[in-house]
C-alpha cells in the first residue's frame, strides 16, 4: 500500500509538473520544468529487500547556463544595431543625397552667381543672385534643425532608457532577496519560477544596455556594465541618472549612482543595447555631421564676404558682409576652477577658420591652439584690449580664466543654424572691383596669381596701386605707387616678409591674394586701383562665382566636402545594416538553441502527460489491490 501511495504521489507531481510547462508554454522567459525522483530504500526480509516505492528528490530546471548566456549577449549586439541602424536610417534622410541635400541648394546659389556676373547690368539678375543666396541659407537651417532634433530625440531616448534600465535592476534586486528567502526555507531547493522570472529580466536589460552577470553564494545574481561598474550586487541596487553636462556639447551625461555617491560614465562604460547605441550615435555620427555642416556653413560665408566686401556694389560702394553664421561655442574643463568662464562672439566673419580651439592659461599667458592645423597663438595678459578680450580669426574672446584652466571652443555646431543674409537690398551685391592682379611681364617663375579679395586685416585701402617684388627663397618686399592723382616716383617701400606656400596669401592695405607656388626670384605681381563703372563691371561677381570651384576646405570644393560627409555617413550607415543583418540571424539561431534545450515542446509534454497518467492510474489500480486484500484478511480475522 506504501509503494502505491508514493507511485500516486509522485505521478501527481510529475502530472502537475507536466501542467505547469504547458500553462508557460507563451511565457517569456520559461524553461521547462521535470521531476526527478527515486526509488525509495527497500524493506529487509529473509528473502533480500522488498522495494517501498518511489520517491521525489526535486523539480528540476532544465537550464543551460551557456546557451542562456549566449543568447542574451546575442540580444543586446542585436538590439544595439538594430537602434543604431534606425538612428543612421534617419540622418541619412536629414543629410539628403545628390538630389535633395544642402549641396542642390549650394549649387543652384553659384550657378545665378554666374548668370549675374554674365548680367551684371541687369536688376533681375542680381535679384535672383540674392533670393538664391536666401534660399541656400535657408536649406543649411533647415538641415541643421533636422540634426538638432535628432540630437534631442537621442537624449530624450536616452532618458527613456535610463529609467527603464532602473526600473529593470531593481526588479532583479528585488528578486535576489526573494530568491535567497525562498530557497533559505526549502532547504536549498531552488525556487524555479523566480530563477526564471530574474533570467527574463536580464534578458530585457541587455535589450537596453549590455551587461555581464556572476553569481554570489549560489543564489544572488549580480549585475555589472560593460566597464565592470557595479548594477546590481546582491539586493544593492545602483541607479543610473542622466544629466546636462556643462563640459560637452554633447548633451546629457550618464552617472552611476550607488549609496548616495555619483560616479560620471564615459562612453565606453556603457555598451550595447538600445541605450549603447543612442549614446554612440549621439556622440559620434551625429555630432561630425552637426560640425561638418557647420564648417561647411563657415568656410562659405568666409569666402564669400571677403569677396563680396572687396567689391564695390551697383552704387559704386564698397561691398558689405554677406552671410552671418551661428554664434561659436565654449565649454570647459571639469577641472576648471568654478568661477572660469570664456564669453566667445564673432569679430569678424571673414577670418574665421573651420576648426575648434583649445585654449589655455599658465597664469601668465593665454595659449590659443587650432586644432585642425596645430597653430598656436599667445596672448600675453599685458596685451588684452581694454574690454578684456583678443582675438583670433575672426572670434573675439573674453576670459575669466584661473592658471591650468582650459576651455574648447566650437565654432561650427551652430554655425548653420544661424547661416542668415544680411543683405536687403540686390544693389548691394558687389559685383565690380576696385582693383585687378596683374603679372609682371618679365616673370620666369611658375607661380600663380588668385583670389584677390578683402582680407579683415589692418585699414582697407584700395586706391593705392601695390607692387610685390620677389626676390631668393620667397622673400618679398612690397612697393606702394600711390594713386593716379598722387603717384610715387619711385615707388615706396612699405613692407617685406616671406612667402610659405603652397596656395599661401600675401596681405596688405585690407587685401589678400594668394600664389600658388614659390615665385622666381625677380619675379613681381601688381595688386592695380582702378575702379571702372560698378553696373558694367563684373570683375569681382565673376570672382564669387568661382569660388565654386575653388578648394576652400580640406582640400576640396564645398560640394565636394558635403559629398564627403554624406558618403562617409553612408558607409557607416551600410556597415550598421550589415551588422544588423548578422546579429539578426545570430539572436535567431541562439534562441533556437536554447530553446531546443531548455524550452517546452507541447509534443513531448503531451506524451509525458499520457505517459504519467497511465502510471497514476496503475498506482491506483495497485492501491485498490491492496485495500481488497487488507478486507479479505480483516474478514478472516473476524
Amino acid at each position: 500500500m506504501g509503494s502505491a501511495l508514493s507511485g500516486l504521489n509522485a505521478a501527481q507531481a510529475s502530472l502537475a509538473t507536466v501542467s505547469h510547462n504547458i500553462a508557460n508554454v507563451n511565457t517569456p522567459g520559461y524553461t521547462r520544468q521535470e521531476v526527478a525522483q527515486t526509488s525509495t530504500l527497500g524493506q529487509y526480509t529473509g528473502a533480500g529487500f522488498i522495494g517501498n516505492g518511489v520517491q521525489v528528490t526535486l523539480v528540476r530546471r532544465i537550464y543551460d547556463e551557456f546557451l542562456t548566456n549566449q543568447a542574451t549577449r546575442a540580444q543586446s549586439q542585436s538590439s544595439y544595431h538594430d537602434s543604431y541602424d534606425a538612428s543612421m536610417t534617419q540622418l541619412m534622410n536629414t543629410l539628403g543625397d545628390a538630389k535633395t541635400g544642402v549641396n542642390v541648394s549650394v549649387d543652384k546659389f553659384f550657378t545665378s552667381m554666374q548668370d549675374f556676373s554674365a548680367r551684371i547690368g541687369e536688376p533681375a539678375a542680381r535679384q535672383t543672385a540674392l533670393s538664391s543666396a536666401e534660399a541656400m541659407a535657408a536649406r543649411f537651417r533647415t538641415a541643421s534643425d533636422a540634426l538638432d532634433s535628432l540630437r534631442n530625440g537621442a537624449n530624450q531616448q536616452i532618458a527613456t532608457d535610463v529609467a527603464a534600465i532602473n526600473q529593470l535592476s531593481q526588479g532583479i534586486g528585488q528578486l535576489n532577496e526573494r530568491i535567497g528567502i525562498a530557497q533559505g526555507t526549502a532547504s536549498g531547493n531552488q525556487p524555479n519560477d523566480l530563477l526564471d522570472q530574474r533570467d527574463a529580466l536580464v534578458r530585457e536589460l541587455n535589450k537596453l544596455v549590455g551587461v555581464s552577470t556572476t553569481v554570489q553564494d549560489g543564489t544572488s545574481l549580480n549585475v555589472f556594465l560593460s566597464s565592470g561598474q557595479p548594477l546590481v550586487v546582491g539586493n544593492i541596487v545602483s541607479s543610473l541618472v542622466s544629466t546636462d553636462d556643462p563640459n560637452s556639447l554633447n548633451g546629457a551625461r550618464l552617472e552611476l549612482k550607488t549609496n548616495g555617491n555619483n560616479v560620471v560614465l564615459r562612453e565606453d562604460d556603457v555598451s550595447g543595447g538600445d541605450l549603447g547605441a543612442t549614446l554612440s550615435f549621439r556622440n559620434n555620427e551625429l555630432a561630425k555631421s552637426q560640425d561638418d555642416l557647420g564648417k561647411i556653413a563657415i568656410t562659405l560665408a568666409a569666402a564669400l564676404n571677403k569677396q563680396n566686401q572687396f567689391g564695390l556694389d551697383a552704387n559704386g560702394d564698397q561691398g558689405k558682409a554677406l552671410f552671418t553664421v551661428g554664434p561659436p561655442l565654449a565649454y570647459g574643463a571639469k577641472s576648471n576652477a568654478a568661477a572660469s568662464k570664456l564669453d566667445v562672439s564673432i569679430a569678424d566673419t571673414r577670418n574665421m577658420v573651420a576648426s575648434d580651439y583649445a585654449v589655455s592659461f599658465d597664469g601668465t599667458n593665454y595659449s590659443v591652439r587650432r586644432l585642425s592645423d596645430n597653430n598656436t597663438t599667445t596672448i600675453p595678459t599685458g596685451s588684452l584690449a581694454a574690454d578684456g578680450t583678443f582675438t583670433v580669426d575672426g572670434l573675439k574672446v573674453k576670459p575669466t580664466m584661473a592658471s591650468g584652466d582650459t576651455f574648447t571652443i566650437n565654432p561650427s555646431r551652430q554655425a548653420a543654424a544661424g547661416l542668415n543674409v544680411l543683405l536687403k537690398d540686390s544693389k548691394n551685391l558687389a559685383g565690380a572691383a576696385p582693383m585687378a592682379l596683374v603679372n609682371g611681364t618679365a616673370n620666369t617663375g611658375s607661380a600663380v596669381v588668385s583670389r584677390l579679395t578683402s582680407s579683415g586685416q589692418g585699414t582697407p585701402n584700395f586706391n593705392n596701386s601695390i607692387t610685390v617684388k620677389f626676390a631668393a627663397n620667397g622673400a618679398y618686399e612690397l612697393f606702394d605707387a600711390g594713386t593716379e592723382a598722387a603717384p610715387n616716383v619711385p615707388p615706396v617701400s612699405v613692407g617685406t616678409g616671406t612667402y610659405t606656400g603652397p596656395n599661401g596669401k600675401i596681405a596688405h592695405n585690407g587685401w589678400s591674394f594668394e600664389v600658388s607656388t614659390t615665385p622666381a626670384a625677380g619675379d613681381e605681381f601688381t595688386v592695380k586701383a582702378g575702379a571702372t563703372d560698378p553696373t558694367g563691371d563684373n570683375r569681382n561677381a565673376t570672382a564669387m562665382a568661382s569660388l565654386t570651384s575653388a578648394k576652400l576646405l580640406n582640400g576640396s570644393t564645398l560640394t565636394q566636402n558635403y559629398a564627403v560627409l554624406v558618403s562617409d555617413m553612408g558607409s557607416r550607415a551600410n556597415e550598421i545594416t550589415a551588422g544588423k543583418a548578422a546579429y539578426g540571424v545570430i539572436l535567431s539561431q541562439a534562441i533556437v538553441e536554447e530553446q531546443s534545450a531548455a524550452g517546452v515542446n507541447l509534443d513531448e509534454e503531451a506524451a509525458k502527460l499520457l505517459r504519467f497518467q497511465q502510471a497514476y492510474a496503475a498506482s491506483g489500480k495497485v492501491l485498490a489491490i491492496a485495500s481488497s486484500l487488507f478486507d479479505t484478511i480483516l474478514a478472516a480475522l473476524n
